[in-house]
């Protein structure tokens, strides 16, 4: 082997321990971190907040269990409610499970009443709230010819944790009969519905 080929071999050997044997020579490289940030998702839900007030004919009802209403009264439950929307781009929709009113608890009487009730276009369910109307819109609408109004949410980058009041009213048919007489009608569990739609 001449000088020549002897210095390429040892040269290439060196080479090659600098390289993987002994670690004492490195490619440059660099590295760092994606500040990405943190991601959240948002919130929707609504509860009830403080006891819901009864009023007849536009005068508060001290006693509920006590009072005992007749033809021609006009009565109204009013429910605050908590709101809390949050979403940048979240939609929703809050209306009243007409299910749960059909459906409502009664002895004989009190389903004759409900029936008189609906014959005559209630009872009427409506949303009060006093938020923009960017972030909620009433809707009117209509289910077997009662009036049930629904809320159309939109809270933005804001989002929304505010309280609404839900009503409902309902007048006592003056034409209502004697079978009416002694009529219950339990309305604790009047269902409302708030979903997301897109």
């Amino acid at each position: 082997m001449n000088k020549f080929v002897k210095a390429s071999v040892a040269g290439g050997a060196a080479i090659a321990l600098l390289l993987g044997g002994a670690g004492t020579l490195a490619l440059w490289n660099d590295n760092e971190t994606v500040t990405g940030g943190t991601i959240a998702a948002g919130e929707l839900r609504i509860e009830n907040e403080g006891e819901a007030a009864w009023t007849a004919n536009g005068q508060p009802i001290a006693d509920l269990a006590n009072f005992k209403m007749v033809p021609g009264d006009v009565l109204k439950l009013e429910q605050p409610l908590r709101l809390v929307a949050q979403g940048d781009n979240l939609k929703a929709h809050l209306s009243v499970n007409y299910g749960s009113v059909t459906q409502i608890p009664a002895n004989a009487a009190g389903a004759e009443l409900g029936e008189d009730i609906l014959r005559e276009g209630n009872p009427r369910f409506t949303f009060a709230s006093s938020l923009p109307a960017a972030q909620v819109t009433a809707v009117p609408g209509q289910v077997y010819g009662v009036p049930i109004q629904s809320l159309r949410i939109t809270p933005g980058a804001g989002g929304i944790d505010e309280v609404i009041t839900a009503t409902v009213e309902f007048t006592f048919p003056a034409a209502a009969g004697n079978d009416t007489m002694n009529a219950q009608l339990d309305l604790n569990n009047i269902g409302l519905v708030l979903t997301q739609t897109m």
